[in-house]
């Protein structure tokens, strides 16, 4: 029978060992991880990615329908284990619990893909990307909504092959991603079959191409088309026209805010106060300051409207308010924010107070506006489940986790005129929703305010930064990230980095933010619809 007739996947019946299938799910951890950000290799290596999805298809083809949850499970934990590593020092449960949750959901999203590998399916591989893209989409929805991990970020670097980020988001590169491990373990299966019975490389790969062309073809002509796009895309922005020139003194304080205490909160505002300074010494056209995250801890309005006490956090607070009218320019801060559960009472405490992470924007003294952070760390950040789950709160509070109230509207600041702010405070950037939204209501600058300074590791400052990247192209805007440690830079609309400041050293700079006279992306207007077709047709096909 010649060998285009075969049963198209007989050989995928003959199963590996197991242990050979968990050196393939090790193999595929491994590359990806690297592919990140790591201590190997601080920027990352973004072809891997693409070579780490051949070895994780290969198992998932080659195991049986009952281990394929157990080999997601080890792909799962095993991945945050080696690539976020760095939780263990966020808290301790973290490095426990995240690993846990992504085994478990990997394993469902391996048995899945298992399923489907077995059936007798036209263009299977492409019907398998998908698969994988659709449960990675959903994955970072919800109340366990976590990015770190997605293939896409690996990529940050390749700004030819992001910039259609503008149209879709990061979900046509995870899709690219994956079909070619799917292409390069459908080949490595079936090549010995056809081997042994063309006893030929050259015709084996023949045939295999001929039996494959249509699909090959659209993966070839799709990333070329990427390519091309982006290489245009890129000109286009660096030729728009700049409407205005937004100039701010980014501040890296150096002072981990966690490490709570009177004495880290007075260093904390004294290197802001002198690294500020500093800034506009060397340059004093400046039009804003920005600090990072709970740059400065004790909630500004709460000591300055209903707490008058002469404690050292009110004498912090008039300390920086007295500072700010010295500016005379607005200063962008992350800040706690209380505001209490009991207007009418004569007496407010803290611990009887709705509590938000918050970045806002001091002029003359004044509190301007305010934007309460939407999306929140869960467990360590917010856990709303208080009642149903006792246990685990306070399991949770005894850990030192600090759990802030939800924020439920995006605000955007107008620190100058004909400049529109929004600012994603840290893991926020991680999730397209929040800065696309900032830039729907308006905002044409973004400015990320994060302290990464807890996790005590270049890398993990490294890898939020990457995703920083998406957010810059998908919104078609500048991008400034001030954080507390590391990853203070100027991103470009295209997602060029400049200007990053060395990790772990106190310092400031000057970042000239050029407004452009540019339209909305297509991504900004329709946000992830086009992911959400996708969804749906991948999930017809399977009930088919």
């Amino acid at each position: 029978m010649p060998i285009q007739n075969l049963p198209y996947r007989k050989f995928n019946l003959q199963k590996l060992s197991c242990f050979t299938n968990l050196g393939l799910i090790v193999l595929a951890v491994l590359l990806l991880a690297l592919a990140f950000p790591s201590p190997i290799m601080l920027k990352g290596c973004g072809v891997l990615s693409f070579i780490s999805f051949i070895p994780f298809f290969l198992a998932l083809y080659r195991c049986t329908f009952k281990t394929s949850f157990i080999y997601g499970f080890v792909y799962g934990a095993l991945f945050i284990l080696f690539s976020n590593y760095w939780l263990y020092n966020y808290q301790k449960i973290a490095i426990f619990a995240v690993p846990l949750i992504r085994g478990i959901q990997m394993g469902l999203v391996c048995a899945v893909i298992h399923f489907v590998a077995t059936c007798d399916v036209r263009y299977k591989p492409l019907l398998l990307s998908l698969i994988y893209t659709s449960a990675s989409f959903l994955l970072e929805r919800g109340f366990l909504a976590y990015s770190y991990g997605n293939p896409a970020y690996t990529l940050y670097k390749c700004l030819p092959i992001i910039q259609a980020s503008g149209i879709m988001g990061v979900w046509y590169l995870v899709i690219l991603i994956s079909l070619f491990g799917v292409i390069g373990a459908d080949f490595i299966i079936n090549f010995p079959y056809a081997y042994k019975c063309e006893r030929s490389v050259k015709n084996t790969i023949k045939i295999y191409f001929k039996r494959n062309k249509v699909l090959l073809i659209f993966y070839i002509m799709v990333f070329l088309l990427v390519f091309v796009y982006g290489c245009i895309k890129i000109a286009v922005k660096r030729r728009e026209d700049v409407s205005s020139t937004f100039n701010v003194a980014v501040v890296q304080h150096n002072v981990d805010s966690h490490n709570e205490g009177p004495s880290t909160y007075a260093k904390g505002l004294d290197n802001l106060i002198k690294l500020t300074d500093e800034a506009i010494l060397k340059n004093d056209n400046i039009d804003a300051v920005i600090w990072s995250e709970t740059a400065f801890v004790p909630p500004i309005n709460w000591f300055t409207k209903y707490d008058i006490s002469n404690t050292s956090s009110k004498r912090l607070t008039d300390a920086l308010i007295s500072y700010s009218l010295s500016l005379k320019r607005p200063l962008i801060t992350g800040n706690g924010y209380a505001i209490p559960k009991n207007i009418d009472s004569s007496y407010y405490s803290l611990a009887n107070a709705y509590y938000y992470n918050a970045s806002i924007m001091l002029l003359d003294g004044a509190i301007r506006d305010k934007y309460f952070k939407n999306h929140l760390v869960p467990f360590s950040e917010y856990f709303p489940y208080k009642n149903a789950f006792p246990r685990l709160y306070n399991y949770i509070i005894d850990n030192g986790a600090t759990l802030w109230d939800k924020g439920d509207t995006i605000n955007v600041f107008s620190p100058k005129k004909g400049v529109r702010v929004f600012t994603p405070i840290c893991f926020e950037d991680t999730f397209p929703e929040p800065s696309g939204e900032g830039v729907r209501k308006g905002a044409n600058v973004l400015i990320s305010l994060s302290n990464d300074a807890w996790s005590y590791s270049d890398v993990a400052i490294m890898q939020h930064l990457c995703s920083s990247v998406f957010r810059a192209v998908e919104n078609n805007v500048p991008f400034v990230r001030v954080g507390n440690n590391g990853g203070t830079c100027l991103i470009e609309s295209d997602g060029k980095i400049n200007n990053m400041l060395e990790f772990n050293k106190k310092l400031s700079s000057v970042y000239s933010v050029k407004i452009k006279n540019s339209n909305t992306s297509i991504y900004t207007t329709i946000g992830d619809s086009t992911m959400r077709v996708i969804l749906s047709i991948t999930f017809v096909v399977l009930l088919m």
